[in-house]
């Protein structure tokens, strides 16, 4: 039985072990273009729900996206650095109990100052071109830190287009929770 900090996140993603051929056991349903969302203020920050459903899979289990957003600097750390930013979108499922998959993408921009929320933007432009992706068990970044959290985390970092959005993450993104311990966790890399 483990204790409750042994599956925390983020996580410093190094010396993972490759799986060739295992990235397409990610599919994401993400609506085409520029897609509306809801924005919500919570207490850890800017939530955007989307207006509509959308959905990813991951191993043949579907979940269903329930909000995005952004932390300043990235949670996740590659080989030790830091990264610019990144995105979350936390998708879940409520069959025997509450599933959590969170999908992440290194984010890079070019901002300053500090914009509104906006309130559309194409999520699909954010995705890098090569869907390589590190995958491991572990929690929310945010409290209560529940640990039933599947983590699909993008290789290649993605360059910020939107201007709008690029200056919502520069002055209003979420902060991050630093790397917690890997443990005994296996931290794959699926290519």
């Amino acid at each position: 039985m483990r204790t409750p900090s042994s599956w925390q996140s983020p996580v410093n993603l190094r010396s993972p072990v490759v799986v060739p051929g295992s990235s397409g056991s990610l599919d994401l349903r993400w609506e085409k273009g520029s897609q509306r969302f809801d924005v919500v203020s919570e207490a850890h920050g800017h939530r955007f729900r989307p207006v509509v459903a959308q959905e990813a899979v991951l191993g043949g289990e579907a979940y269903r996206l329930a909000n995005v957003h952004f932390h300043r600097p990235g949670e996740h750390w590659v080989d030790g650095e830091q990264q610019q930013a990144e995105l979350h979108a936390v998708h879940v499922r409520a069959e025997r109990a509450l599933q959590v998959l969170v999908v992440s993408v290194l984010l890079r921009y070019e901002a300053d100052g500090d914009g509104g929320a906006p309130t559309s933007f194409d999520l699909g432009a954010l995705l890098p071109a090569r869907r390589s992706f590190y995958r491991y068990e572990g929690s929310l970044s945010t409290p209560d830190h529940d640990e039933n959290v599947s983590h699909a985390v993008f290789a290649e970092p993605v360059q910020v287009a939107d201007q709008h959005l690029a200056r919502f993450i520069a002055g209003r993104a979420d902060r991050a929770r630093p790397p917690q311990d890997l443990g005994r966790r296996y931290l794959l890399l699926c290519e």
